[in-house]
């Protein structure tokens, strides 16, 4: 439940958060402009330039998807029989590690709408293709390697685009 309020004087914010079960979101600008959606072809759900950190980017889809899963729930149709990957989201308050993954993996795949056919054309050696998750992959000489399949087949990504920078700042600063 997200809480936007005055916190009593006897208490502090992380333990009002932990009691009640809430979280605050610190800067209010970024909720509005985190989703976003304007029937363009060439447009991301998710903003990434709303933090600077992977971690916090990911937990929001998370989140995201919680919710929707939990408004969604409620009509006739399945929700697993439109998105399969709804079936990883459970209501609980808790991520899990398959839950944080497949929240990666929808943001790499939401970002990588914005490649355009030509920039996949310009990037045509590092053989582009599609995994079984919907990602973009580069297909290179490690595919033989006995590697884990992130390391062997690695996302496509636009260079200097804001997830490529949340990236780069997962592993710099760690």
């Amino acid at each position: 439940m997200w809480f936007d309020g005055v916190i009593p004087e006897n208490e502090t914010l992380e333990q009002w958060i932990q009691q009640r079960k809430t979280f605050r979101l610190k800067d209010d600008h970024h909720v509005y402009s985190l989703v976003r959606g304007s029937g363009k072809d060439q447009v991301a759900a998710f903003d990434c330039q709303v933090t600077n950190n992977w971690t916090k980017m990911v937990h929001t889809v998370v989140i995201v998807m919680k919710f929707l899963k939990k408004r969604l729930q409620k009509r006739d149709e399945p929700l697993e029989t439109k998105i399969h990957r709804w079936a990883k989201f459970t209501t609980s308050n808790e991520i899990s590690t398959d839950e944080f993954q497949t929240a990666k993996d929808i943001l790499i795949r939401d970002q990588q709408k914005l490649i355009t056919p030509q920039q996949i054309k310009n990037w045509s050696d590092l053989r582009p293709t599609k995994d079984e998750k919907g990602i973009i992959v580069c297909v290179g000489p490690m595919e033989t390697a006995e590697l884990d399949q992130e390391t062997k087949y690695p996302a496509l990504i636009q260079p200097n685009s804001a997830l490529a920078k949340l990236i780069i700042l997962l592993y710099t600063v760690n």
